[in-house]
């Protein structure tokens, strides 16, 4: 349950910073609330995001992610980090 934020105009396209590719497992956006951060999720391909959508949910725990699936996480935090600060 996140906190819903309606902003006229504004698209997840408008926030996506990397992971827009269809192939990608993760993607990265500005935060919605203009907070001065990056957030990272699950792009809908990855196997953890279809089988949780699969149930009606989303990913919420680390814990659900495949072992590749996490390494592409922290790498894509780690890389957002390095060229974002």
């Amino acid at each position: 349950e996140g906190k819903e934020v309606e902003v006229p105009g504004l698209t997840l396209r408008s926030v996506l910073v990397r992971g827009e590719e269809p192939e990608a497992l993760i993607r990265s956006n500005l935060d919605f609330q203009g907070r001065s951060c990056y957030v990272l999720v699950m792009a809908p391909n990855a196997p953890s995001a279809q089988s949780a959508a699969a149930k009606g949910e989303v990913v919420r725990r680390q814990a659900e992610l495949s072992d590749p699936e996490l390494a592409a996480l922290w790498r894509t935090a780690a890389m957002m980090a390095e060229d974002h600060g």
